[in-house]
């Protein structure tokens, strides 16, 4: 991804950050942000599947003070489906309606261990809004498309708060 914004935006602007919770690249175009989180190890987390390292990718635009200001979803390497067949997979989630405050990120990324109750099936105070999404790495352009469109729209000052959440089905989303 970092590749092909290189090769393709020449107006981008690669921030460099230094030290352990750094992101693995941000760049920024105009007002809009793509910040691809590191990957950090998830130690004893078993239930209801096993995830081993988690991330998370973001897109923003604007200033802080604003109702909504982007969106972002988690990337946890695990095995989500089928136990021991481990890959990338893409979630985010969502503050439930008897919440009545909504986010300046939605949907948004989280650790495991933030959102035990949605992926337990338990209804709290957050859910699931993009249902666990393998990222096929051999054919990644769905999903550098998908945010490579985000990040323009964003750029643009157009890029818009989801109309209705969970954006897809959420059906048999866990094993």
């Amino acid at each position: 991804m970092e590749q092909e914004i290189e090769e393709n935006v020449a107006t981008a602007v690669f921030v460099d950050y230094v030290g352990n919770a750094a992101p693995r690249f941000e760049v920024k175009l105009g007002d809009a942000t793509l910040r691809f989180g590191r990957v950090e190890p998830i130690e004893q987390w078993d239930a209801p599947f096993n995830v081993i390292a988690a991330s998370s990718i973001s897109v923003t635009f604007g200033k802080p003070g604003r109702n909504w200001i982007g969106r972002s979803h988690s990337l946890w390497f695990c095995d989500v489906f089928d136990p021991g067949q481990f890959g990338w997979f893409e979630l985010a989630f969502m503050e439930t309606a008897f919440k009545n405050l909504r986010p300046p990120i939605e949907p948004f990324a989280c650790l495991p261990y933030e959102v035990k109750d949605a992926l337990d099936g338990v209804v709290g105070s957050r859910q699931v809004a993009w249902p666990a999404t393998l990222l096929d790495r051999s054919e990644p352009e769905e999903f550098i498309d998908r945010w490579f469109g985000w990040f323009a729209d964003a750029a643009k000052g157009e890029l818009q708060r989801p109309a209705s959440m969970p954006e897809r089905p959420i059906k048999d989303i866990w094993r």
